[in-house]
């Protein structure tokens, strides 16, 4: 439980401390990839989702086909999160998009969402009821917090592409940002849905999170000689 409280509120918290102590030039890229995620996935597509599963169509899909559902809401995750990426790489930040805004805006955006999806509801939960909280066990938890660590990559690097695509006025990138962010929900959803254990799953993010780091610590070493060279 402690480990998945400092993950989860002390991490985007302390994140933010620190910009507004020593970063205060990257304090708008992160709050822009907070109000981002609170926007269109708080704001927008989770209301919408629960509205839509009024419709007699969708109850059904999610009966008849699990697999189908679950690519749809990895689809459409992927479409509100990385669409509201570009909206606010284009509208907020206006041109502020290299690598240290992809870094605030993405550590922005994954922050609330852990605090969000994790940390105030672990948070609450251990107000109203703590003995039913300490009681649910360890493991649980403990996956909660390792699962927001494994997202923390994939928001960076999406957050990355993204970034790159605007700035570069690629469609590529930005191509590459909605197919991984919709890979990597279906592959949680699908996890669960073949009966993988608990930790297989986490072991698969927590290693799709280990390549995307080491592809972002290239791509940082490749930009730093190519500016040494350009100098």
């Amino acid at each position: 439980m402690a480990f998945t409280l400092a993950v989860s509120v002390g991490l985007p918290l302390g994140a933010l401390i620190y910009l507004l102590a020593r970063r205060r030039t990257l304090l708008r890229p992160f709050l822009a990839g907070v109000g981002t995620f609170l926007l269109f996935q708080l704001l927008l597509r989770i209301p919408l989702l629960g509205w839509l599963q009024r419709w007699e169509g969708l109850a059904l899909l999610a009966f008849r086909s699990p697999w189908l559902y679950a690519f749809f809401l990895a689809l459409t995750a992927a479409l509100f999160e990385e669409g509201g990426r570009y909206l606010a790489a284009r509208l907020l930040l206006k041109g502020r998009v290299g690598a240290g805004e992809a870094l605030a805006f993405g550590l922005g955006h994954w922050g609330l969402e852990a605090l969000a999806l994790v940390g105030l509801p672990l948070l609450l939960s251990l107000l109203a009821a703590p003995g039913l909280t300490l009681a649910a066990g360890a493991e649980g938890l403990l996956a909660a917090g390792v699962e927001r660590v494994a997202a923390l990559p994939v928001h960076l690097a999406a957050t990355r592409l993204v970034f790159a695509g605007v700035r570069g006025r690629r469609a590529l990138p930005l191509l590459a940002a909605f197919a991984l962010h919709t890979l990597v929900d279906l592959l949680a959803a699908l996890g669960a849905l073949v009966g993988l254990p608990l930790w297989g799953i986490e072991g698969g993010l927590l290693a799709v999170a280990a390549l995307l780091t080491a592809w972002m610590v290239g791509e940082r070493v490749r930009e730093g000689r190519r500016e040494r060279g350009c100098r």
